[in-house]
């Protein structure tokens, strides 16, 4: 919920008012799990051409 919020533009204040359960030390915890959880993605794209898809 935290991090779907986050995706959609809402800044911190606004999480917290939509969910008074949450503390500013619950988003900062989450932000910061993300951050180390992407630290090791590596994202590897290809181009696959307009008929890839096509059959």
């Amino acid at each position: 919920m935290i991090l779907e919020g986050i995706a959609s533009g809402a800044d911190r204040d606004t999480i917290l008012r939509k969910h008074p359960q949450l503390t500013v030390d619950d988003v900062e915890q989450v932000t910061a799990y993300a951050s180390s959880a992407m630290q090791n993605e590596v994202l590897l794209t290809t181009d696959m051409g307009h008929d890839a898809f096509q059959e």
